[in-house]
């Protein structure tokens, strides 16, 4: 009687019989875990993609909450400034009945309390071994950097209104303020002191009243400070604004000037309970047969000692020391303004927190004023 085969016996027929297919196992198996992983991997991105557009979306709602539905009138303790700007006009153009002007500015808070900020400003003077200067170094460098602390706000509801030119030191040349060369100034002065309904105006029969006009109708709400344009701050608190100027008006200046080129100037409009008053002015020419002469001009070391190429003394002559014209300049420019009734557009690399001191300074030495260019630095 034989023995029958052991317990492995099948086991080691089949090995026999299929030697090859352990080995097709694993290839399909190991197709499966890969199917597997890539289906885990592309679920995991699918949920990453959209976690991040969740919080995409709700940053881009933040900032329309914070552009749009948080804007705020400028506050008390904030403060609006203007600078100069250039703007063209062609009467001639049908399609239109307005010349625009440009209102560019910036809304901050100037934080003269704050104690950290104060700290920086004098570790900067330790840090580059300036402790020691003499006051009038120290009241500038105080007064310059703190130009360059200043808050700036976003979301600012700023309104302006047109008003007139009265201020004493916008010299176009010598002995010429720039009164005579804005049309508002001169018109207003025409319309109010003819309040009355019948005016009279030069050209008119002697004596006898005319119906006013839409000049006269036009400067009397101007006189009330209508507002003529509204716009938000940007983050970094600058804001553009474009002004209409009706045609009629500006041709109805210019019949008795012989420029092309006229100021226009502008005022912000605050709550009421705030009586404070920023003012700004563009400059407008007129394109057609009588065009000025365009004149672009560098500031530093072109008209303001600078020192460029030497760091420490370029760096003292922005912070320490009082601007200083480059002599013969401001005469040859208001030469120019005179003879060919030039638009002047001035162009630095300085930032836009020191637009104030270097239109202090052009004054100062009689330079013809006209649009500035600067850059921005250090505003967020």
């Amino acid at each position: 009687m034989s023995d029958g085969p052991g317990p492995g016996a099948s086991t080691t027929a089949h090995h026999q019989q299929h030697p090859h297919s352990h080995h097709h196992r694993r290839p399909k198996k190991v197709a499966r875990f890969l199917l597997r992983s890539l289906t885990r991997c592309c679920y995991t991105v699918a949920w990453l993609l959209g976690v991040v557009a969740v919080l995409v979306g709700v940053l881009l709602a933040l900032d329309l909450y914070a552009t749009h539905f948080s804007e705020q009138a400028v506050q008390t303790d904030e403060h609006v400034e203007f600078f100069i700007t250039h703007s063209s006009c062609n009467l001639e153009d049908t399609l239109s009945n307005e010349c625009f002007v440009t209102a560019h500015g910036v809304v901050f808070e100037p934080e003269l309390d704050s104690s950290v900020r104060r700290q920086v400003a004098s570790t900067i003077l330790h840090l580059v071994g300036l402790q020691q200067l003499d006051d009038a170094a120290r009241r500038n460098y105080d007064r310059r950097v703190w130009l360059f602390m200043r808050d700036f706000e976003r979301g600012k509801n700023v309104s302006v209104a047109l008003t007139p030119c009265s201020e004493p030191h916008h010299r176009v040349a010598e002995g010429t303020n720039v009164d005579d060369h804005s049309f508002l100034h001169r018109a207003l002065h025409w319309t109010l002191h003819s309040r009355d309904v019948a005016v009279h105006e030069e050209g008119d029969e002697a004596g006898k009243p005319r119906t006013c006009d839409e000049h006269c109708l036009l400067l009397r709400e101007l006189h009330k400070q209508v507002v003529v344009g509204t716009m938000l701050t940007a983050a970094n608190g600058h804001f553009k604004l474009s002004i209409p100027v009706p045609k009629s008006l500006v041709k109805h200046y210019l019949r008795d000037s012989p420029s092309p080129v006229l100021w226009v100037c502008f005022r912000t409009v605050l709550p009421e309970a705030d009586r404070r008053v920023f003012t700004g002015r563009a400059q407008l020419s007129i394109v057609g047969s009588g065009r000025p002469l365009h004149v672009i001009s560098d500031i530093d070391d072109t008209i303001k000692v600078t020192h460029v190429r030497f760091l420490r003394r370029m760096a003292a002559h922005t912070f320490l020391h009082e601007y200083e014209a480059v002599q013969g300049m401001a005469r040859l420019f208001r030469r120019l303004a005179v003879a060919h009734h030039a638009v002047f557009h001035y162009v630095s690399g300085s930032p836009w927190q020191l637009h104030e001191d270097l239109v202090a300074m052009m004054t100062r030495a009689g330079f013809p004023l006209g649009s500035m260019h600067l850059k921005l630095v250090l505003e967020h």
